[in-house]
């Protein structure tokens, strides 16, 4: 039986309900993503998470431009299905190499935004 991550994404900042997660390397895992991010009128917003490494993150910052990022999802290790709020998506990750990876979401910036992922 795969291990399981289970991710928390909340209102308000940081996102990430825990700033560091641990996943099996060499294994897939299940990464379960509950979900209850609303826009400030109320509508339910949907969520995207990456996965990739650190030292090549999916979403970065543009350097010499505070408060922009590129985003490219060709660096992530894993997308996950969108999740809408309120919700839960239940995923299998295929196995990643022992490191430690950035968990984002593509339609959010920032640090508020990411967490580690440590995989060993």
């Amino acid at each position: 039986m795969p291990a399981t991550v289970s991710v928390t994404l909340q209102a308000g900042r940081p996102h990430f309900a825990r700033s560091r997660y641990h996943a099996p390397a060499g294994q897939a895992f299940t990464l379960k993503i509950t979900h209850s991010l609303f826009s400030t009128t109320g509508k339910p917003l949907w969520v995207t998470l990456l996965i990739s490494p650190s030292d090549n993150p999916a979403i970065a910052p543009v350097p010499g431009r505070p408060g922009f990022g590129i985003i490219d999802p060709g660096h992530a290790s894993f997308v996950a299905p969108r999740v809408t709020a309120p919700g839960t998506g239940v995923f299998t990750v295929s196995a990643l190499a022992a490191g430690t990876y950035f968990m984002q979401i593509m339609e959010a910036w920032g640090r508020e935004s990411s967490a580690a992922l440590i995989v060993r």
